[in-house]
């Protein structure tokens, strides 16, 4: 395969200049809306990957919907004009993938909370798996 750089952007010189369908790779089936969870206000709505609500008080359920509501605004923009609604908990991305524990003591502390809270990383909502077994007594942080 041959490569040109061009305009600071690499370009494969050996891809054909149309590509039928039914040879770019396969996604998954799934929609983004059906890996995602909804959070509103009543006005204005975002998305949130599937396992990212670390905590949603039982009051605040109502928040959590199944279909959009309102007008669809971006995770910054939610968090920024809701922060009685929502609250952003940065975790590390070994404790996303499900290799570290979050810490008990944090996790009592999001039961406090009197928000729904959402795992970030990189100030980004993110996943977070099921601790995997027999990792080393995985490590709290």
């Amino acid at each position: 395969m041959k490569s040109i750089i061009y305009a600071g952007a690499l370009v494969l010189a050996s891809i054909p200049s149309y590509v039928f369908a039914s040879e770019l790779p396969r996604r998954s089936q799934l929609s983004i809306m059906e890996t995602s969870e909804i959070l509103s206000n009543g006005s204005t709505w975002t998305i949130v990957p599937k396992g990212s609500l670390l905590h949603v008080p039982e009051y605040l359920k109502k928040n959590v919907l199944s279909k959009p509501q309102g007008e669809l605004v971006d995770w910054q923009t939610f968090t920024s004009t809701n922060r009685s609604l929502v609250r952003a908990e940065e975790i590390s991305y070994e404790q996303a993938k499900g290799n570290i524990a979050i810490a008990e003591d944090r996790q009592e502390l999001f039961e406090m909370q009197r928000v729904i809270v959402v795992a970030t990383n990189a100030g980004r909502p993110i996943e977070v798996k099921p601790l995997k077994q027999n990792t080393e007594d995985n490590n709290h942080q």
